[in-house]
């Protein structure tokens, strides 16, 4: 049930679910049992706390319970009552064509002590930008710094193209870093990247009381988290300049993963995904 959990609410391509072992699971249990069974798997996953406060997306849900329904039916069980009730329920919400009203959540479980929600959408490109969804470049940093962690600590970080944040929420909340900034160009991107860290930070900024314009960015957000100074800020790396102190400076890109020796990773982000080679470096100026 965990694993089921955090790949529901990561948004785990379905087929890559293992259903084999749901089905073996629900096929040992008898009448109340596997109706137990079946609640709980609502529970673990439509039901969950994370999940009804920040949902994933409408199609996501629809083809999660629909092929849960077509799982349970193949192990000859009866489908419990309540599976039909979430299924018709999503069913009956529509779904937004426009980008802006197509925002979901996706939730990212690294450890006990680190979990990630971002809100983000599943369209490629919104709002003129691809900085509207998560790239696993940045989950595949994520991790190598949080496994690296010394290298941070007590550090200034700059992230450039920081996108949604899961780098920099990653490192702020595991990597005691003294300070980061958070950069991004597009004003949706910023204000987007606002509201995440906001999500789980748990603060507000200190300088940005009012509701955040999408399409617009006027301010420079500060807060504290921890011991940490969170900052995120506009920055056109081709022609701004940053002038406070740094000695790292962070970026993930869709090809390659820089940090500031070089090593190479394999990563494959489920069975159905292809395997990419990262190669993460080190660059000393």
């Amino acid at each position: 049930m965990h694993d089921l959990t955090w790949q529901y609410l990561r948004m785990y391509p379905v087929k890559d679910i293992a259903w084999k072992d749901i089905q073996t699971t629900l096929q040992k249990h008898e009448n109340s049992d596997a109706e137990w069974f079946q609640k709980k798997l609502l529970d673990c996953t439509v039901r969950h706390p994370i999940a009804l406060k920040y949902p994933v997306s409408l199609g996501y849900s629809q083809l999660f319970l629909k092929t849960l329904l077509s799982k349970i039916e193949e192990c000859s069980e009866e489908v419990l009552e309540d599976v039909y009730f979430a299924y018709t329920d999503i069913l009956s919400r529509e779904m937004s064509p426009s980008c802006g009203d197509n925002f979901c959540y996706r939730t990212y479980y690294f450890s006990e002590s680190l979990i990630i929600t971002l809100k983000e959408t599943s369209n490629l490109v919104c709002d003129g930008t691809t900085g509207m969804c998560t790239w696993e470049a940045s989950h595949v940093l994520a991790e190598w710094c949080c496994k690296e962690a010394h290298r941070f600590q007590d550090k200034n970080v700059l992230e450039l193209g920081a996108g949604l944040g899961l780098l920099g929420l990653a490192v702020v909340q595991s990597c005691k870093p003294s300070s980061y900034t958070f950069t991004d160009l597009h004003p949706s991107v910023l204000n987007t990247l606002t509201e995440n860290v906001q999500i789980n930070l748990n603060k507000v900024p200190h300088d940005k009381q009012s509701a955040p314009n999408k399409d617009i960015w006027v301010d420079e957000i500060t807060m504290k988290y921890n011991n940490t100074d969170a900052q995120i800020r506009r920055l056109d790396w081709e022609s701004d300049s940053f002038d406070d102190q740094l000695d790292v400076i962070l970026a993930a890109a869709s090809k390659r993963v820089v940090t500031q020796s070089e090593t190479h990773h394999h990563h494959q982000a489920s069975p159905s995904q292809p395997q990419l080679s990262v190669n993460i470096l080190h660059l000393t100026l």
